[in-house]
């Protein structure tokens, strides 16, 4: 498996620490697949259309057919592009950021995740129609390093209910 280091998401340059945190969770899934002979290949979301799906009416593709985000649109499609992807079995894992106190937005803005927002229900329900597994592991998960149980639960309860085509 090859580590695909982060450079940015969907054009918008991530900071060091977002890019440390979910380094982190991928290195997690990959050891855990690896020590539990887990046959999931994951592939972690740089910026560069790595996890892209294309949404459209008639299904959903990886990598998108469309050459560009706007192309997509014009067609009438979507594109999303999950921080932690396993496609052949239909896995996709989020790392979700929380809202500062006092900050509407705020550093969520930049990277385009709002807890529950209008858009993430969106995203949720169409990896949900298309049949993908999805786990969000939400940013205070990760600073209690609680994450981990409910990473590994999630990776096995994939395998045994025969997620895999």
């Amino acid at each position: 498996m090859i580590l695909i280091v982060l450079v940015n998401v969907i054009g918008i340059t991530m900071g060091q620490v977002d890019i440390e945190k979910l380094h982190k969770i991928y290195r997690e899934c990959v050891n855990y697949c690896k020590q539990n002979n887990l046959p999931f290949q994951f592939k972690v979301d740089s910026g560069n259309f790595e996890t892209a799906i294309e949404f459209t009416a008639i299904g959903y593709h990886h990598p998108p057919k469309s050459k560009s985000w706007e192309e997509s649109k014009q067609q009438g499609n979507e594109i999303k592009c999950p921080d932690i992807l396993e496609f052949e079995h239909r896995i996709v894992i989020e790392y979700e950021e929380e809202p500062k106190p006092g900050k509407r937005m705020g550093k969520l803005g930049k990277k385009g995740h709002t807890p529950e927002s209008v858009k993430d229900t969106h995203r949720d329900m169409l990896y949900r129609i298309a049949g993908f597994r999805l786990l969000k592991i939400w940013e205070s998960e990760y600073k209690e390093n609680s994450y981990e149980k409910k990473l590994y639960e999630f990776l096995d309860d994939c395998y045994s209910k025969k997620v895999i085509k």
